[in-house]
């Protein structure tokens, strides 16, 4: 995005927000206020959208490789790349002329030709993933003058390789006695607070089926969520809950057999509960209990009363405010987001980061990674 508020919008940025929830990648200026007579308007995190952490923010720097002088700065740049006199086409009347510009307009694009040029290796890259592997490969230490205004500014340059990595996906590896992870509940525009309609889903991979195991679960003892678990029976079960002793559920009838991977589903939409294995309707009965607000932290791989801990894989867990899956579906095998998508976990960086960067999760109790993913 060539664009740059003159201040900080809430609006702008709730909208941004939101669409790399789900699955949209941003890049954006840094902005070309570097020799403003104003210290404060040369720091890019000052200003919409540059200063939204989850977008890649781009300043500019020279031939030389030095930082251009109009060039913004500010410790929300996460590179540089080459700005100066970029050679571009112009409409000029009736003829075609070749011009040539500069500033963090002319940079940002080539870092956006690189991301289309990754997403062509991996096109189902999480937002997240995205921008570690471009800052894992630019080039440290390149830049003169980066950070003039000693506004913590990386010293990073974009570096485009002549071929990208495949990637290696991973999933969550649960020992079913005291791994998993933890993210806390964010009040913000994709926060986990969800009170409507909903849909938890996930990959799972059981190494029992004989104990009660948590899935993806978010409740208190006096506060309301949800939760997708697996019974002692082996069977999928989806609650909405106002507490922890008030709630709904609905117990599927299929039994999850150890050893082979399972995509998981609990789905409500006002007047009904559902459950899927492996996109089929697994049982439905009709419903009208809400999950209720709360504060409490959510739970991968573990009940949110306590216990409960999940033994085996998990991978492509996910919440979305919404009733996604109607009637019988093809499951993904790596989620990617859609309208009101509020959470991915993908794991594939080896990090309980969430795939937008808003609800990243930490791992507990020895919570390791496998390459074994659906």
């Amino acid at each position: 995005m060539s664009i740059q508020l003159l201040s900080i919008s809430t609006a702008v940025e709730k909208a941004i927000k939101k669409s790399i929830a789900e699955g949209v990648i941003y890049v954006v200026i840094a902005g070309n206020r570097g020799s403003d007579l104003d210290l404060n308007n040369r720091n890019a995190g000052n200003f919409t959208p540059s200063r939204v952490s989850q977008v890649i923010t781009v300043a500019s720097s020279t031939r030389a490789d030095s930082r251009e002088s109009t060039s913004s700065t500010g410790s929300v740049v996460d590179m540089f790349s080459p700005g100066e006199n970029t050679p571009s086409p112009v409409r000029t009347g009736t003829s075609d002329i070749n011009d040539f510009f500069r500033g963090t307009s002319s940079a940002a694009p080539k870092v956006a030709g690189a991301v289309a040029m990754y997403l062509e290796t991996d096109p189902t890259a999480c937002p997240c993933t995205v921008s570690r592997v471009l800052a894992d490969k630019a080039t440290g230490g390149a830049i003169s003058d980066y950070d003039p205004n000693g506004f913590n500014t990386p010293n990073k340059l974009l570096y485009v390789p002549s071929s990208w990595p495949s990637p290696t996906y991973y999933s969550l590896s649960l020992n079913g006695t005291s791994g998993y992870v933890q993210v806390p509940t964010d009040s913000g525009v994709v926060g986990l607070n969800i009170t409507g309609w909903i849909t938890i889903e996930g990959w799972i991979k059981l190494n029992s089926n004989t104990v009660e195991q948590g899935i993806i679960e978010r409740y208190g003892t006096s506060d309301g969520g949800y939760a997708l678990r697996v019974t002692s029976q082996g069977k999928l079960q989806f609650s909405n809950l106002i507490t922890s002793s008030n709630f709904d559920s609905v117990t599927g009838g299929i039994t999850l057999q150890t050893g082979q991977w399972y995509h998981v589903a609990g789905v409500w939409g006002g007047l009904t509960m559902r459950v899927y294995v492996n996109g089929q309707l697994d049982t439905s009965k009709s419903s009208t209990f809400a999950p209720g607000s709360g504060a409490s932290p959510l739970y991968i791989g573990r009940r949110a009363s306590g216990g409960g801990y999940f033994n085996g894989l998990i991978d492509e867990a996910g919440v979305t405010a919404t009733w996604l899956y109607n009637p019988n579906f093809t499951p993904q095998h790596r989620l990617t987001g859609t309208t009101k998508t509020k959470a991915v976990w993908r794991f594939d960086d080896q990090t309980a980061k969430e795939c937008g960067g808003f609800n990243d999760g930490t791992l507990n109790g020895g919570a390791v990674f496998s390459t074994d993913v659906p």
